[in-house]
């Protein structure tokens, strides 16, 4: 299986406690957790490309595997992020808070 392709978010779970716990406001909460995004992901070079589609916002982030990255997340907060490749279809996305 290759970790690149398209995913459509099928199901969720404790998505909208896991905003809460972030700080994420009411609003934002109760429209991301009726959300079902749809994933792309792409790799050219050794750069992957995760752009995410939603009703709500559209974000898309550029990285290579194992390099630490300045992300902006879809709730406004901005993070330094590393992505780490555990298995031939399977990242870990680490976001450190820069606050």
């Amino acid at each position: 299986m290759s970790i690149t392709g398209k995913f459509k978010l099928s199901t969720s779970e404790n998505f909208e406690d896991f905003m809460k716990a972030l700080g994420v406001g009411l609003v934002t909460r109760k429209l991301g957790n009726k959300s079902t995004p749809t994933v792309t992901v792409s790799e050219e070079a050794g750069e992957y490309t995760i752009k995410t589609e939603s009703l709500v916002k559209t974000s898309e982030i550029k990285f290579k595997v194992g390099e630490q990255f300045e992300e902006l997340t879809a709730d406004g907060r901005k993070v330094m992020s590393t992505m780490t490749q555990t298995a031939p279809n399977v990242m870990v996305h680490e976001m450190l808070g820069t606050n």
